[in-house]
């Protein structure tokens, strides 16, 4: 099998760590890493914003339920201002042809790592915006830092498309390729599904960019009232927005974002995408599951359960990308 990667600062040095249960997650800040002074650096912000992008990953954390890790490289940080507030994704292997959640939940599920020494996942994100580094709420005029890296982890765990404006896949081949778990529930309006068994594309190109597509997971429809879910396909395809974001506004998994605007939680019809992706979702308090898990720390302030545990450590597969607005 051959893997999409760039290159990847593999030594692992900087480190802290708090424990729980379960999930892991390994964070890697190439800003500190590097010594840059800038972003996850910054000397007055830096510490800051790595305890609100841990936030961030701690809302994950109390969301699914998974016996693995997930290895995410925070890339240095860009500070002009001028692109997608992030970008996130994950890395993927270009073979076998079918339906891939990539490296992040692999690792997760089967608690064995796709590729040693190399992350699962990537985020980028530029603090040339006006920011709101803190948990704290944003003020006008400021975005969120933890609603957008929830929103960017979010793609790394797969809500994520390989889908590009001409129908192709990873590898760019006609016919069967490698797409996304996500890919697989899409359809048009009329319920015809855009893809058949084993990563064939059955849809065209005007498709893609129809106003007219929808996720059509069973726990994303019960979830949505008895209706698939529709999914942001403008009429110009836009490379790192189009097919990976729901198109409804005010959700985390939309695909802009406006200054003052928090989304730090999963609605109950994104929570219904995630279980359609694979996941187990953290049972809500009073539900009689048990999780054969270990403690499980009450998160009281969300009403779920904590159950990760968490290490940090000192361009891939189609990175999703998250407009301001």
């Amino acid at each position: 099998m051959r893997l999409v990667s760039i290159g990847l600062a593999l030594v692992f040095t900087f480190g802290c760590s708090f424990s729980a249960n379960a999930l892991s997650f390994v964070l890697q800040y190439d800003d500190v890493e590097t010594g840059s002074g800038v972003g996850f650096d910054d000397p007055l912000l830096g510490a800051t914003r790595r305890a609100t992008f841990e936030a961030a990953v701690a809302v994950i954390g109390s969301t699914i339920v998974a016996p693995g890790t997930i290895e995410i490289q925070i890339q240095s940080s860009d500070t002009d201002g001028t692109g997608f507030l992030a970008s996130a994704g994950p890395y993927a292997f270009l073979s076998p042809n079918g339906f891939t959640n990539g490296f992040a939940y692999q690792h997760a599920q089967t608690g064995v790592d796709p590729m040693a020494g190399a992350a699962d996942a990537i985020i980028a994100f530029d603090f040339g915006y006006q920011w709101n580094s803190t948990t704290e709420l944003p003020a006008q005029g400021e975005f969120d830092l933890m609603s957008v890296t929830l929103h960017e982890l979010s793609h790394t765990i797969g809500f994520s498309s390989f889908l590009d404006q001409d129908g192709l896949g990873l590898n760019g081949s006609a016919g069967a390729d490698v797409y996304t778990v996500f890919d697989s529930f899409l359809e048009r309006g009329d319920g015809t599904p855009l893809f058949g068994t084993g990563g064939v594309f059955l849809g065209t190109s005007a498709d893609l960019v129809s106003n007219n597509l929808f996720f059509g997971g069973e726990n994303a429809i019960a979830a949505n009232g008895g209706s698939p879910v529709q999914v942001y396909a403008p009429t110009t395809f836009a490379p790192g927005s189009s097919l990976a974001h729901v198109d409804t506004s005010n959700q985390l998994m939309s695909f802009a974002i406006g200054a003052g605007t928090v989304h730090r939680s999963y609605s109950t019809v994104e929570q219904g995408m995630l279980a359609d992706l694979g996941w187990t979702l953290v049972p809500e308090p009073g539900t009689g599951v048990l999780l054969g898990l270990g403690l499980c720390l009450l998160a009281r302030s969300r009403g779920r359960r904590e159950s990760f545990s968490l290490t940090v450590d000192g361009d891939p597969v189609r990175n999703r990308k998250i407009f301001p607005n």
